[in-house]
C-alpha cells in the first residue's frame, strides 16, 4: 500500500508529492493555475526568458482514480488555457493519486485539441458524461503508447529519476500551433499587443493603406518565419519551401526589421521598420506560438489575407458590439451544433448586423448575408467588405426586418403592395429570395444575429424600458396576440418573426435570457416552438456599456416546430471564456405568487408585503411595512392568519443572494411538504422579525411585530401591541434561538439608551432602532454605521446569528421547490 493512501485531503496530497519527488532547488510548485491542480514550474524564468518555464501541469485526486480519466479531465481544463495563450504549455502533462503516477509528452496530445467533434465546453469533472466519455475514447486511443505510469510503492526511483531526466530548466516547453482554424484571432491578439509597439505613425499607416498594405501584412510576415526570418538578408529565400509564400507576401521580417521587398512608389519609407520598444512585445507575443504554421495549412493562410484585412477599423472603441471572444467562442458552438464543415454547408444571414462584427471570422463570403435598418451601417459595412473581403457587396443591403416584407400580399392598399414589391426585390437582387422560399434549401439557413435589446439599431444591455421604441414596429402589432407581455421585448419580436416568416431555419443568437423561464414570456414559450441545439451564458458586463450584473446567453435553435422544451442546460463561461459549470433554466408556468395569493387573509391587517417580480433581479423590491408603500408590484395583505405564508415567502425571497448567474431564476409554486416543517416556518418567521428589509415602523401605526416582552428588554413603558410576542411563545428551541437572543439585547440596549427620552418610540420596530443609532445622511438615507461602537457591535452579532440561520433555511428552499437550478 503507498505511503499517500491515508492522505484525506488534496491539497495535503499535491504538496507531499511535490515534496517527496520534486527538488525544490529546481522546481517550484503551485498548487493551482488556471484551474490547472498541480503546476511545477522552474525556480526562476530562464536569462532571456520573457515567461515563467512551465514544467508540468497535472490533475491530482486524493485516494484512487482511473489515470484515463484524471488525464481527459486535466486535458478539458488546459485546452482554453493552451488556446488563449494564457501560459506557455509545458514539455508534459501529468496526473497523480494516493496510488500512482503519470506522465505523457504534450505535443503527443496536441492532435486533439483541433479535433472538431469534441465539446470542448464540457465540464471536466463530470466523468459520467457522454462528451466527456466521447473524448476519454480518443485521449485513450492517442495515449496509450505514450504515457508513463509509474506506482508509488514499487516505482519510486524510477519516477524521481525520470522526473530527473524530463523536467527541467533545460526542456523544450510547448508553444501553440497555427493553423487555419485559430489565425484569425491569433491576429486579433497580435493587433492589440504587437502592432502598437511598431514603429509607425498614424500618418504612416494611413499612407501605407492607401498603397494597399496593412497591419496583416505585418502579421503574416511575423507568422510565415523562422527564427525571426522570412526571407535571408540577400533577398533570396532562406529555405526553398517558403520561396512560394514569401513571394506572395507584402511585407517580410529581417531579424529586427520589417521590410517591402516590392518597390512602392511614394511610401514614406520601405525598410528597416522597427518597433519603438526594442521588439519586447513581438518577442514576447511570438514566444507562445509555433511558427511558421505547418506546411499543410500555410498556403490556406496566405491566400486569405482577404480575411484579416483592415483589422486595425475593428479597434475604433464601441464598434465591436458583441466582444470578439464571444464572437469566437459562438462559433466554435456553431461548429459543434452543425459540425466543423458547416461555413461551407450552410447559409448564414445576419439581419440586424450593425457594423458586421458578428461575421468577423467567417470564411466563406458566398454563403453569407447582411442587412440593417440603418443606410449608415450598411454603408459602413460595404466600405469594411471592400478592405477585408470577407462579405460579397452584393450580399449586403439595407433592410428593416421587423417591418419590410417577405412577400406581396393579395389584398392591400396600391402603396402598401409597391413597398412590398420594393421590399421582396431587395431580397431577390441579393440573391437569399430563393433561399428563403425553398424548404430544403431554408432547412440549410442560419440566422446569426445579436439582435437589439429594446431601442433600434442598439444592442444588448441600450436602449432598456423605451417601450415608445419597441411599439413603434408594425411586428409589435403582427405578434401581441401570440407574445402578451414578450411583444414588448424587440429581441423577442425578431424570434417571432423569423419562426413566422422562416420556418426550419435555424436560429443563433445573443440576448438576455428571460424567456427561457420568465412569468412574462408564457405565452412566449408556447408560440416559439423550437429544439434547442446548443448554447452558453456569460457575464452582461463583458459587452460594451453594459454594466448590469445579469447573463446573456448564445443559443442555437432549430426552427422545427417541436415544442419548447421544459429544460435547457447552458454552458457557464467566465471573463476568460473558460467553462465554470452548467446552468439549467426550468420552464415553468406555476409561480410562488399564485402560491401567496391563496393564503388565508382574513382577519385584521397588521402589515403589507410588498413584492416585485418573481425572479432574483427584483428581490432588492421584496420588503414588509404596515402600510402599502408606492411602486409597482404587488402588495400582500398580512393578517394574523397568513404570518406564516409572510414569513416564508419574505425569507424565500431575501436569503439566497442576487448573482449574474442565478439572475434569471424564478420563484415557483412549492411542493405540500412545507405545510409539515414547523421548525423551517418558525427560523422564517425569526429571519423575517430581525431582518434588514423588515421596514415596519411604528411612525406608520401600531407595531405588532415586536418579538420580545417589555419586561424582556426593560422598557419604561407599555407597547401598544403585544401580539407578535405572544405569538412566538409557542415556538420551541430552533436555530432561531441564537437570533432571537442577539435581538434581545439589541433591543435591551436601546431602551437603556433612550431612558429619559421623550422623543425616542418606547414600541420601537427594529427598524425604528436602526434609524435611531445609524441615523440618515443628508440624502435622507439611513447610514450604514453608527457612532455607538456598542450598538455596532450587537448589530454584528444580530447579523452573524442571522446569517447562520439563513444558512440553515436556504437548503430548504430548494428541497421544497421555490427554486430550481
Amino acid at each position: 500500500m503507498s505511503k499517500y493512501s491515508g492522505i484525506q485531503k488534496e491539497e495535503t496530497l499535491k504538496a507531499q508529492i511535490f515534496a517527496d519527488l520534486f527538488d525544490s532547488g529546481k522546481h517550484a510548485y503551485a498548487p493551482n493555475i488556471d484551474n490547472i491542480d498541480f503546476v511545477v514550474t522552474a525556480p526562476e524564468a530562464p536569462a532571456g526568458a520573457l515567461f515563467p518555464l512551465h514544467l508540468l501541469w497535472a490533475e491530482a485526486k486524493k485516494g484512487a482514480a482511473d489515470v484515463m480519466n484524471m488525464l481527459t479531465q486535466l486535458i478539458l481544463t488546459c485546452r482554453k488555457t493552451v488556446d488563449r495563450g494564457l501560459h506557455l504549455p509545458p514539455p508534459y502533462l501529468g496526473c497523480f493519486d494516493s496510488q500512482k503516477i503519470a506522465f505523457i509528452p504534450f505535443y503527443d496530445i496536441l492532435p486533439l485539441f483541433v479535433e472538431s467533434d469534441v465539446n470542448w465546453n464540457a465540464v471536466p469533472h463530470d466523468h459520467s458524461a457522454a462528451d466527456f466519455q466521447k473524448l476519454r475514447e480518443k485521449v485513450t486511443k492517442l495515449s496509450l503508447a505514450h504515457l508513463e505510469v509509474f506506482q508509488f510503492e514499487t516505482d519510486a526511483d524510477d519516477v524521481k529519476a525520470f522526473i530527473k531526466n524530463n523536467l527541467h530548466s533545460g526542456a523544450r516547453s510547448a508553444k501553440i500551433k497555427i493553423n487555419k482554424n485559430n489565425f484569425i484571432h491569433i491576429f486579433y491578439r497580435w493587433v492589440k499587443d504587437v502592432k502598437p509597439f511598431i514603429n509607425l505613425s498614424e500618418k504612416h499607416w494611413a499612407e501605407y493603406k492607401k498603397q494597399g498594405i496593412f497591419d496583416c501584412d505585418f502579421f503574416r510576415a511575423d507568422m510565415m518565419s523562422a527564427e525571426a526570418l522570412t526571407l535571408e538578408n540577400s533577398g533570396e529565400p532562406r529555405r526553398q519551401k517558403f520561396s512560394s509564400i514569401t513571394d506572395k507576401l507584402e511585407i517580410v521580417l529581417r531579424e529586427d526589421t520589417y521590410d517591402i521587398p516590392k518597390l512602392i512608389n511614394d511610401l514614406p519609407y520601405h525598410t528597416a521598420i522597427d518597433w519603438t520598444d526594442g521588439g519586447e512585445a513581438y518577442r514576447k507575443f511570438w514566444a507562445k506560438y509555433e511558427r511558421p504554421p505547418a506546411e499543410e495549412y500555410r498556403e490556406y493562410i496566405v491566400r486569405r489575407r482577404d480575411l484579416l484585412v483592415d483589422q486595425n477599423i475593428r479597434e475604433i472603441r464601441g464598434e465591436f458590439f458583441t466582444p470578439p471572444e464571444w464572437v469566437e467562442l459562438s462559433q466554435e458552438y456553431l461548429a459543434r451544433a452543425f459540425g466543423d464543415d458547416w461555413q461551407k454547408e450552410y447559409y448564414i444571414w445576419d439581419c440586424c448586423a450593425g457594423n458586421g462584427n458578428l461575421l468577423v471570422g467567417l470564411q466563406e463570403p458566398d454563403r453569407i448575408w447582411a442587412s440593417d435598418i440603418s443606410n449608415a451601417n450598411v454603408k459602413n459595412m460595404i466600405q469594411l467588405a471592400a478592405d477585408r473581403h470577407t462579405l460579397r457587396e452584393s450580399h449586403i443591403f439595407q433592410f428593416d426586418f421587423l417591418n419590410d416584407y417577405f412577400e406581396v400580399p393579395g389584398k392591400d392598399t396600391k402603396e402598401t403592395i409597391e413597398k412590398a414589391k420594393a421590399d421582396v426585390q431587395k431580397l431577390k437582387d441579393c440573391g437569399l429570395y430563393e433561399i428563403i422560399n425553398d424548404k430544403e434549401k431554408r432547412k440549410k439557413l442560419i440566422i446569426y444575429i445579436n439582435p437589439p435589446y429594446a431601442e433600434s439599431g442598439a444592442g444588448i444591455g441600450s436602449g432598456i424600458n423605451k417601450p415608445e421604441v419597441v411599439i413603434a414596429h408594425q411586428s409589435h402589432d403582427w405578434f401581441l396576440p401570440d407574445l402578451g407581455k414578450a411583444s414588448h421585448e424587440l429581441y423577442s419580436q425578431f424570434f417571432a418573426r423569423i419562426m413566422f416568416k422562416l420556418p426550419d431555419a435555424r436560429l443563433a443568437t445573443f440576448s438576455t435570457l428571460k424567456y427561457l423561464n420568465s412569468y412574462n414570456f408564457t405565452a412566449f414559450r408556447k408560440f416559439f416552438r423550437a429544439e434547442f441545439k446548443c448554447g452558453f451564458m456569460c457575464k452582461a458586463n463583458t459587452f460594451e456599456n453594459v454594466t448590469g450584473e445579469f447573463p446573456i446567453g448564445f443559443i442555437i435553435w432549430n426552427l422545427n416546430g417541436i415544442q419548447f422544451p421544459s429544460k435547457i442546460k447552458l454552458d457557464i463561461m467566465n471573463n476568460e471564456c473558460l467553462t465554470q459549470g452548467v446552468k439549467t433554466f426550468y420552464s415553468n408556468n406555476n409561480y410562488i405568487n399564485t402560491w401567496m395569493r391563496k393564503a388565508d387573509k382574513s382577519g385584521e391587517e397588521i402589515a403589507v408585503l410588498h413584492s416585485k417580480g418573481i425572479d432574483f433581479q427584483n428581490n432588492q423590491g421584496v420588503w414588509l411595512c404596515i402600510n402599502q408603500t408606492h411602486g409597482g408590484g404587488s402588495h400582500f395583505k398580512v393578517t394574523n392568519n397568513n404570518i406564516y405564508e409572510t414569513a416564508i415567502y419574505f425569507s424565500v425571497r431575501n436569503i439566497i443572494k442576487h448573482t449574474w448567474i442565478n439572475h434569471n431564476n424564478q420563484f415557483l409554486y412549492p411542493n405540500e411538504e412545507i405545510i409539515k416543517d414547523e421548525e423551517f416556518k418558525n427560523n422564517c418567521l425569526v429571519f423575517m422579525l430581525l431582518a434588514d428589509k423588515n421596514r415596519i415602523s411604528s411612525a406608520h401605526g401600531i407595531n405588532h411585530w415586536i418579538p420580545f416582552t417589555e419586561e424582556e428588554v426593560g422598557a419604561a413603558g407599555e407597547f401598544k401591541s403585544r401580539f407578535m410576542s405572544r405569538f412566538l411563545e409557542q415556538l420551541p428551541t430552533t436555530e432561531s434561538t441564537a437570533v432571537l437572543a442577539a435581538g434581545r439585547a439589541l433591543f435591551r440596549y436601546y431602551h437603556e439608551t433612550i431612558r429619559g427620552s421623550r422623543k425616542a418610540p418606547v414600541d420601537a420596530s427594529f427598524y425604528d432602532i436602526r434609524e435611531y443609532f445609524q441615523m440618515r445622511n443628508e440624502k435622507g438615507k439611513m447610514n450604514p454605521k453608527s457612532a455607538d461602537e456598542t450598538y455596532n457591535t450587537l448589530l454584528a452579532e444580530l447579523r452573524a446569528a442571522q446569517k447562520a440561520l439563513a444558512q440553515q433555511i436556504a437548503p430548504k428552499i430548494y428541497e421544497y421547490g421555490f427554486l430550481k437550478g
